[in-house]
């Protein structure tokens, strides 16, 4: 009844999954998902690393135990994963347990967000009027190409200062 997909995997392979792990994944049920590899189901462009960090894990090895990857469904759709894994023992012989959340609305907003950002950046970058920003300790965090011309300075050169650096002290 977890609300996260759970997994044991033994030499590769699932020795168990609960509902959870084969809802994440779009399978019917649980049965569906054992006795296959696990890299089967995740993204090609991702197996390889997940493959060598669960082997790793397995063997007790130093792997990071948290880490996100791009799952397989079974109809071949994309879900990101976050999944958190241990090595662990399992009828006598070393296993690889965790579970798997699915971060995909995460991801799909973060992505969203970026693609915000880049075309405000853009808009930005456009104007004919400095544009800058500092944060709340008075360093600036970005300034437009306008500013720059208009002051003299690279965005190298002020991004990371304090704004003090354009102000005279009194």
């Amino acid at each position: 009844n977890s609300l996260t997909g759970m997994y044991i995997i033994q030499s590769g392979q699932f020795k168990f999954v609960n509902r959870r792990m084969a809802e994440i994944l779009g399978f019917e049920n649980a049965d569906e998902l054992m006795g296959r590899y696990f890299w089967e189901v995740v993204h090609p462009d991702d197996r390889e690393m997940v493959k060598k960090r669960g082997l790793q894990r397995e063997t007790a090895q130093v792997s990071p135990s948290n880490y996100l990857y791009r799952a397989l469904k079974k109809d071949g759709r994309i879900v990101w994963v976050e999944t958190a894994g241990s090595p662990a023992s399992y009828l006598g012989k070393p296993a690889n347990i965790g579970n798997i959340f699915d971060i995909t609305d995460r991801k799909v907003a973060e992505e969203a967000l970026l693609d915000s950002e880049i075309r405000y950046r853009t808009l930005l970058d456009d104007i004919e009027e400095g544009y800058f920003e500092n944060d709340l300790k008075g360093i600036t965090t970005y300034v437009n190409s306008s500013y720059c011309r208009i002051v003299g300075y690279t965005q190298d050169e002020l991004v990371g200062q304090s704004y003090r650096k354009l102000v005279q002290d009194e």
